[in-house]
């Protein structure tokens, strides 16, 4: 009756730190899906809709790779090659350095409209000097509460995503795995499923 208890437990126990690591599985494939999120963001050219400050500044850093570092570190490898053809290589790196910039404006003004204002103030970027002042000071205003006219809040959309109540994922997980085995029908799991996600994280009971 002893062995029979502990073995008991012990499956209790290993089933309870399979479902544990399962829901922070599923929470982690947030984080993933969060920072994917933002590298797209970032990297994708749009002068539509809002991003926050920390995509903000994971654009401008890119921009300085690919306008800075990049080009350096492509002259240092090919160097003979573009002594021998010096015009088709500042031609080349103009274009290049057009397509850099469209990604640096982007960043601008949609981050201008993060904080509720039009995206015309970009072109306060031109001013030598100033420029780079503005740059940094928008990259540190915080964004305009709630939706505006551009979207809504960025920082409420990725917290939906990358902040997830682990109760929550866990007891989603519990109600897929009871869907998967047939335990419940599409239906429970679609009426359990919007309690959990309407008033807490309640693990659903077998039926």
């Amino acid at each position: 009756m002893f062995a029979l208890g502990a073995l008991g437990k012990l499956t209790f126990r290993s089933g309870q730190q399979a479902h544990l690591s399962a829901a922070r599985f599923s929470q982690s494939k947030n984080h993933w899906w969060w920072l994917m999120s933002a590298i797209s963001d970032a990297l994708v050219p749009s002068f539509s809709g809002r991003i926050p400050r920390r995509t903000y500044w994971l654009a401008i850093f890119a921009y300085f790779i690919f306008s800075s570092v990049l080009p350096l570190t492509v002259y240092g490898l090919i160097e003979d090659v573009i002594v021998l053809y010096p015009d088709a290589a500042y031609g080349v790196l103009c274009v290049y350095l057009v397509l850099c910039s469209v990604l640096y404006f982007s960043a601008l003004v949609r981050r201008l409209h993060d904080i509720g204002r039009s995206g015309l103030w970009a072109l306060v970027s031109f001013i030598p000097l100033i420029g780079f002042l503005f740059a940094f000071i928008l990259g540190c205003l915080a964004s305009a509460e709630g939706a505006n006219r551009y979207g809504p809040n960025p920082d409420n959309i990725e917290a939906s995503f990358a902040q997830t109540p682990l109760s929550t994922v866990s007891a989603l997980s519990e109600l897929e795995r009871m869907l998967e085995k047939g335990l419940i029908s599409r239906e429970e799991f679609d009426r359990e499923k919007a309690k959990i996600l309407g008033s807490g994280a309640q693990p659903p009971a077998a039926v």
